[in-house]
């Protein structure tokens, strides 16, 4: 998730944009790839990443993709002297109906991006993997975007966009901190999102799934990848899960972030206690969050592949 270069008297510093990390990760790196091939799992996944520079992300989530045997497709890209490269799994045949999952694999140079935003790659990958081997689509398409230079301004997320056009997109979500809760919340709720196939697939997710969600307007404060579709005029939303008995100190810290009470960590939302600091560990998430996550994720693309068979009849 990244922040809005507006400095919060909240203490939530936001250093300049940069490209491959400055200086080393806080703290011991991540653990070595054969964590993760000896029993693969999504926290083993959360595990691995956690701590590596982004290059290492990327060539880690690599290796696993060729693991699983998941066609993909790397999709290097240069802005303003500042190189990424995206991951794209792609699903169904359809040309129009397009629906992007976007789930940022880049870290914060100050932080070992467990919950930002490695929780929400091994999620998103296990949804990937679920839709490849059971889930027949009939009637969208599904790119899943494993992305980069999220934290350094959505560069990959607008890489992707200018690559592939928005043309035939009927609807963007971005992941962002997915490893701590048992709810989720959908933000940025604004414009065309409101009442889009996207939001009600994800809502009837959470209602099949028995999974307590809400709704959110514009985050004054914070963004995610899924803003640059939405600015190209697509329905877009970000999803994060969360603990369900901080919905209301949630709400308002994304309202409030410069109330000084949020000086005090213990008062901030749990998500947010570990948000771009140090304190961002793999031994904070809950291999329970992210299982759910992508049970949620699978189930909204089932539902939104029903919605748009109905709206083509």
């Amino acid at each position: 998730m990244r922040a809005s270069p507006v400095i919060a008297l909240a203490g939530l510093f936001v250093l300049s944009a940069c490209g491959e990390d400055p200086y080393p990760p806080p703290g011991p790196q991540g653990r070595d790839l054969s964590h993760y091939l000896e029993a693969p799992s999504p926290l083993r996944l959360v595990e691995v990443m956690a701590g590596k520079s982004n290059r290492e992300r990327g060539a880690v989530l690599i290796a696993v993709l060729n693991t699983h045997l998941i066609p993909f497709k790397a999709e290097p890209y240069e802005e303003s002297g500042v190189s990424g490269r995206n991951l794209v799994v792609r699903t169904g045949n359809r040309k129009k109906n397009r629906f992007v999952i976007l789930a940022h694999y880049d870290r914060r140079p100050e932080t070992p991006g467990a919950n930002d935003n490695a929780s929400c790659v091994a999620a998103v990958l296990e949804a990937a993997r679920g839709v490849l081997k059971s889930v027949p689509l009939q009637h969208i398409a599904v790119d899943f975007v494993f992305s980069d230079g999220e934290e350094s301004g959505l560069r990959g997320a607008r890489a992707f966009a200018a690559a592939h056009g928005t043309e035939t997109l009927a609807g963007a979500a971005s992941f962002e901190m997915c490893g701590i809760g048992n709810a989720f919340g959908i933000w940025d709720v604004t414009g065309k999102a409101k009442g889009s196939r996207i939001v009600r697939a994800l809502q009837g997710a959470g209602a099949q799934r028995k999974i307590y969600n809400g709704t959110h307007g514009a985050v004054p404060r914070f963004g995610s990848d899924h803003r640059q579709f939405s600015r190209l005029g697509v329905p877009a939303v970000g999803v994060t899960i969360l603990p369900r008995e901080d919905e209301t100190t949630l709400r308002d810290y994304v309202d409030h972030p410069n109330s000084l009470k949020w000086l005090f960590p213990f008062l901030r939302p749990t998500i947010f206690r570990t948000y771009h600091t140090a304190d961002d560990r793999a031994d904070t998430i809950d291999a329970a969050a992210i299982a759910m996550t992508a049970r949620i994720l699978t189930t909204a693309i089932v539902i939104f592949d029903k919605l748009a068979g109905e709206e083509e009849t």
